[in-house]
């Protein structure tokens, strides 16, 4: 709608209050008439004076004086207390009409908390979806106030340093600075909410640690943890499982018969169904969990964990002297034990379910002489060398 209509409606509304208040309160004119025939003819009406004072031409403009100066009815006191409201109506519609005659969803105001919203809506069907609505409602805290337009590089640059100042490392805060430019990203580019993204820059981060625990370890911090939490931890280093599948195994994932875990595509990582082979150590940890739930394998008073690495965790591995430690690093642990004990990396991939050999490549200097043969291919190139030497 046109500004200049939406303007005519508002005045028609007021011309209409105008007249009714005429209309009830039995205004003829008469008083106004006594007083114009009272009045020097020089003198102008006391509306116009005002416009005479401020330099407007009289009868430009629509004055409640000029209505009648002189009735006092409750009704014509109402109409001029509303002229304030129906000046700000008026900037109102005016205002509306502006950004629904916009040319994109960009004139509207999307806020960050919007956008967050429609974001989890989109990509509720990710499997890292619970690990982005738990680093947007920290984002929010920071963020849910602004508009989508407000968030600019310096605000994301504050976000990474109270993420920082909270402890964070390099990595955490690259991965909630990835999230905020994904969902600026689109809000740009998908939503037309902003015109362009503002930079979201990450810092470097430090190659991949390989922590693990030798046996002595291992059962140093077997010893400092509570009951609840050593079946799993054993189960982590029999299977080199992550931990995710390990707390919300079900009893319909275990086929014991057959010495195997059956996982869905949607349970993995990777996407892709998986059926690790159990050793007799799992299998036995197994057995014992036997009866304690009717669904769940590894639960806490009778419930599925939401993390195996909560409180009793952290104190346990600080008593153990291992505060450095994450659970995670048990799967690391399995696969060292496995390489050291001679396992070859292709069975170590396909038993840990590595998609590729990337990440099983970080084990490979762990294998004891396993390319001594080939390397001594070269030895009789090298015999004349050596009988030189004195």
């Amino acid at each position: 709608m046109p500004a200049a209509s939406s303007l005519a409606r508002v005045l028609a509304c007021f011309q209409t209050l105008v007249a009714m208040c005429e209309e009830i309160s039995g205004w003829d004119g008469s008083a106004c008439g006594q007083a114009e025939g009272n009045r020097n003819p020089a003198q102008p009406a006391p509306g116009n004076a005002r416009k005479h004072q401020a330099g407007q031409r009289p009868g430009s403009g629509l004055e409640l004086d000029e209505v009648c100066p002189h009735t006092s009815s409750p009704l014509t006191s109402a109409v001029r207390s509303t002229a304030g409201t129906f000046a700000l109506t008026a900037f109102i519609i005016l205002m509306d009409d502006q950004v629904i005659a916009g040319s994109s969803d960009q004139d509207r105001m999307h806020t960050w908390k919007e956008a967050a919203e429609r974001w989890q809506q989109e990509t509720e069907h990710k499997k890292t979806a619970h690990e982005d609505a738990r680093k947007l409602q920290w984002i929010g805290l920071h963020l849910d106030a602004l508009p989508l337009k407000a968030v600019t590089a310096d605000v994301i640059r504050a976000l990474a340093a109270a993420r920082r100042a909270e402890g964070s490392g390099v990595s955490t805060v690259n991965r909630y600075l990835a999230l905020v430019r994904a969902i600026l990203r689109r809000a740009a580019f998908d939503w037309d909410w902003i015109e362009k993204p503002p930079p979201v820059r990450l810092r470097p981060e430090p190659r991949g640690r390989t922590t693990w625990l030798q046996q002595e370890q291992a059962r140093a911090l077997f010893a400092e943890l509570p009951e609840h939490l050593r079946a799993p931890f054993v189960f982590s280093l029999a299977t080199g499982l992550r931990m995710s599948n390990v707390i919300r195994l079900t009893w319909d994932q275990v086929l014991i018969r057959r010495g195997i875990l059956l996982f869905d595509g949607d349970d993995m990582k990777s996407g892709d169904p998986f059926a690790p082979a159990l050793n007799d150590s799992a299998l036995e940890v197994l057995r014992h969990q036997f009866g304690k739930h009717p669904r769940y394998v590894f639960t806490y008073k009778g419930r599925v964990m939401a993390r195996a690495s909560n409180s009793a965790w952290y104190k346990a591995k600080r008593r153990a002297g291992l505060a450095h430690l994450r659970w995670h690093d048990l799967r690391h642990t399995w696969a060292t034990w496995h390489v050291l004990a001679g396992t070859s990396l292709d069975v170590v991939q396909d038993l840990g379910g590595w998609k590729t050999r990337i990440m099983v490549r970080r084990y490979a200097h762990l294998q004891p002489g396993a390319h001594r043969a080939q390397a001594r291919n070269v030895d009789g190139d090298l015999a004349g060398f050596m009988e030189s030497f004195d």
